[in-house]
Parts: structure tokens; C-alpha cells; sequence
């Protein structure tokens, strides 16, 4: 599964992504390293940010979302 997550980084050439839809937490370890992403909005149902979720996003200087989210640990480290 790392594998595939880093692989979908890699193909990550936009400069932001929206996350909403039913997704209510973004998994530990989810985006890390994708080194091209500059802003994440996520909809008023994300509760959760799992560890390193965002980890090594070297180039993320916008984080838009709603109050009450969870985040844990390191989430958002070397950004």
C-alpha cells in the first residue's frame, strides 16, 4: 500500500487538492512526500488528520478546514 500511496504523489502535479465528499478522516502517512502540493481543503466531515497524513509536503502554505478536526502527531511535519 506505501508503494501505491507514493506513486499517487508522484502523479500529483496539480497545486491543490479537495478532499469532502463521505470522507471523514485522511489515514496516517496518506500524502507524504507529495512534495508538489501547496493547498488542501477538506469539507466540514473530515474529523480526522492521521499521523504524517502530510508529512514531507515540502511546498503546502495552505491548509483550509472547518473547526473540531483531530490532528495527531507530526501530521503536518516538514511542510
Amino acid at each position: 500500500m506505501k508503494r501505491l500511496i507514493i506513486a499517487v504523489c508522484m502523479l500529483i502535479t496539480g497545486i491543490a487538492i479537495s478532499i469532502g465528499g463521505d470522507v471523514k478522516e485522511i489515514d496516517s502517512w496518506m500524502f507524504t512526500n507529495c512534495e508538489n502540493l501547496e493547498t488542501v481543503k477538506l469539507s466540514s466531515k473530515v474529523r480526522e488528520i492521521g499521523k504524517y497524513a502530510f508529512y514531507g509536503c515540502k511546498s503546502l502554505k495552505n491548509v483550509e478546514m472547518p473547526g473540531g478536526s483531530s490532528i495527531y502527531d507530526s501530521a503536518f511535519e516538514e511542510c
